[in-house]
């Protein structure tokens, strides 16, 4: 039987998920930010005022977070990370991530990243959790384009 875990991330899980990230994961960092994702992932932990990693039978397979850009608001960037092994396991990301969006809803008023525009796979998961998807327009430090995303507490 699979075991899953949630517990606070470690440095060693942050190396993992890095070196073993989903290549669309890859693909949306290195479109955002560079090719940095271990600086990411642990810029990422500290910065954040929540924060977990998912272990399945004992390996580190996603890091997650809530950063809170400014103490003034009640908006949250939200973020997650995954390694290949998550799409073995697609019920229950599906199942804990609704569950999770609308727990953050409870606390926050609103949810929000951006997203790559051929980051296909991630926008039809994060429609389907609920996302209000924004035209794209230029983001990160190559300036590609990127859709804005979002989750409302009013929206639910």
């Amino acid at each position: 039987m699979t075991k899953y875990e949630f517990a606070i991330p470690t440095r060693a899980d942050a190396v993992y998920i890095a070196a073993n990230l989903k290549d669309n994961n890859r693909k949306e960092l290195f479109c955002a930010i560079g090719n940095n994702a271990l600086d990411d992932i642990l810029g990422g932990i500290e910065h954040s005022v929540e924060v977990g990693c998912l272990r399945i039978d004992g390996v580190p397979a996603a890091v997650y977070g809530v950063r809170k850009p400014s103490i003034m608001s009640d908006d949250v960037r939200v973020w997650l990370l995954m390694t290949r092994e998550m799409d073995n396991h697609r019920v229950f990301v599906g199942r804990y991530t609704k569950k999770a969006v609308k727990g953050l809803l409870e606390r926050y008023s609103r949810l929000y990243n951006w997203v790559n525009v051929g980051n296909d796979e991630i926008i039809r998961w994060l429609k389907w959790l609920g996302a209000k998807i924004h035209e794209p327009e230029p983001y990160g430090i190559y300036g590609l384009p990127h859709h804005f995303f979002e989750f409302r507490k009013d929206d639910e």
